[in-house]
């Protein structure tokens, strides 16, 4: 590899990594693995702390997400069901079927009793079930294809966006699901990662493209003012860091490129030579990120000029 120093994990159950989420307390690391598997890990040491087995019979997992206040592990499958497992007291808190097909996206908010889920069936939803009212579940419709992440407005916890194989972005309101009031953002390209962040006191998405560019757009006047362009391949993964002022792109190309978020120059490419990058996390309180790729996860601390 290029860049920084980059530890490597290339153990059987660490490859194809479907998804992944980073405990903001402890040194855990969640993935799911395209053979349906899931893993916590802790990142200090790497030993698997819990597998599928704790969280669900179902062998096959496609997302799974942290719910930090809750101490739940919630798990999506590919028949559409979703699965809570309390990890601190290892047992099964709820399992319910939620969609009809694979779920492809899970979203958790960051105050409210709310999971946000998504699949690949037909009608392309978007379910809010709110699990202090017996996961009461409530519909967004408005894409028209397979919607690829959902992610909430830091600034407004009651406004999300959503990208989609659609070719667009849409941002919603938690509150109304009127179709008029749903913005819709034109990518022309499949939307497959979204995320918000800030540059000169005005909001901002960047959205990763099938067309391997990350599209900048301004939230003000919703206009696309910018590109991204320097990947090889399509962009799966697109996020600002929760911390440094940087944007941070993963690409089917096999590289990770840091971007600086005020001036969108490119800082650092690293390559590690696993493949497809899937996914990626952000260590809270560091400068080291996990990236999960085809044929291994690696850990690495960001190395900035």
């Amino acid at each position: 590899p290029t860049g920084p120093t980059v530890e490597i994990i290339t153990k059987a159950d660490a490859l194809e990594v479907s998804s992944m989420d980073v405990h903001p307390i402890e040194p855990w690391i969640m993935t799911t693995h395209r053979a349906g598997s899931l893993r916590v890990w802790n990142y200090k040491t790497m030993a698997t702390l819990k597998s599928i087995q704790d969280v669900t019979d179902e062998p096959a997992v496609n997302v799974a997400k942290f719910v930090v206040r809750e101490k739940w592990i919630v798990a999506g499958d590919r028949n559409g069901c979703i699965h809570v497992h309390n990890y601190e007291e290892n047992e099964e808190v709820e399992s319910f079927c939620a969609h009809s097909s694979c779920i492809t996206t899970l979203a958790v908010h960051p105050t409210d009793p709310f999971l946000f889920s998504s699949s690949n069936d037909a009608g392309h939803l978007i379910k809010l079930w709110n699990w202090d009212n017996d996961w009461e579940c409530k519909e967004f419709h408005g894409h028209v294809g397979t919607v690829t992440q959902v992610t909430f407005n830091p600034n407004d916890s009651n406004s999300f966006a959503s990208a989609s194989k659609d070719g667009t972005v849409k941002i919603w309101s938690i509150c109304s699901d009127d179709p008029s009031k749903i913005i819709t953002l034109k990518l022309d390209e499949h939307g497959l990662s979204v995320d918000y962040f800030t540059r000169n006191n005005q909001q901002h998405l960047i959205v990763g493209c099938n067309d391997k560019t990350a599209q900048i757009w301004k939230l003000e006047t919703k206009e696309r003012v910018h590109e991204l362009e320097s990947h090889t391949n399509l962009i799966s993964a697109a996020n600002l860091h929760p911390e440094l002022p940087i944007l941070i792109t993963g690409s089917f190309d096999g590289t990770v490129r840091i971007w600086n978020s005020i001036t969108y120059k490119l800082e650092n490419v690293i390559g590690f030579h696993l493949g497809a990058v899937y996914a990626f996390g952000c260590m809270k309180g560091s400068r080291r990120i996990v990236v999960g790729c085809h044929q291994g996860i690696a850990m690495m601390d960001i190395s900035l000029p």
